[in-house]
């Protein structure tokens, strides 16, 4: 996937690692969903968009900034 155009500057990264990274600059993750169930060489069309991460091969996170004191 990393030598299609779109990609090309994209880091990817697991749920996980977010979680954990997010926190270090003052942020935090706020919704998080997940697709892609099967093989998606095989894909004839859309999969589901399930709410949360675990299974699914493509999550996205939308994060942001805490709100700071003072």
């Amino acid at each position: 996937m990393r030598d299609r155009p779109f990609y090309k500057g994209a880091r990817f990264r697991s749920a996980e690692e977010m979680k954990d990274i997010l926190p270090r600059i003052g942020a935090e993750a706020k919704e998080t969903y997940r697709t892609i169930f099967s093989d998606p060489r095989g894909l004839a069309a859309s999969e589901p968009v399930v709410e949360g991460h675990g299974e699914g091969s493509f999550v996205v996170m939308s994060a942001g900034f805490s709100k700071r004191d003072g």
